[in-house]
């Protein structure tokens, strides 16, 4: 009898610690959202078509369109790992070919200034993609 009550007491106990770290892990996802979503709506914004396809405790994956060229695509995922966001970007199009950029910074720097350094980066590696192809 004390052994099902032991065992009945053990099962409750986890019950709690499992909801528990699922609470966490919700405020986590939600944390991520409200901690980078300037950056989250700038980029969302940055592309014809584009939303959210995933979202985790640690990463928000976007994609969309760019311009009129059918199969023109391009993706952002932000990854933020040991105090530092991480920022994958990828153009892919069946005329130009595809092309990656990754920045990483600091959780504290300055998301206005994140957003420039990427906008210029990209604006410069599109106007490189398009001198190319000419």
């Amino acid at each position: 009898m004390i052994i099902v009550g032991v065992f009945v007491v053990f099962v409750i106990i986890m019950f709690f610690v499992g909801k528990s770290k699922d609470e966490k892990q919700i405020r986590s996802v939600d944390s991520i959202q409200s901690k980078f979503h300037k950056i989250r709506d700038k980029l969302l914004r940055s592309m014809n078509n584009s939303r959210i396809e995933r979202l985790t405790t640690t990463s928000v994956f976007i994609v969309g369109s760019y311009g009129s060229f059918r199969g023109t695509y391009g993706t952002f995922e932000l990854l933020y790992n040991f105090n530092q966001l991480n920022v994958f970007w990828t153009f892919k199009s069946p005329i130009y070919g595809t092309f990656t950029k990754k920045w990483t910074f600091d959780e504290h720097y300055n998301q206005h200034l994140i957003l420039e350094e990427i906008d210029l980066k990209i604006a410069n590696e599109m106007k490189n993609i398009i001198m190319n192809s000419l």
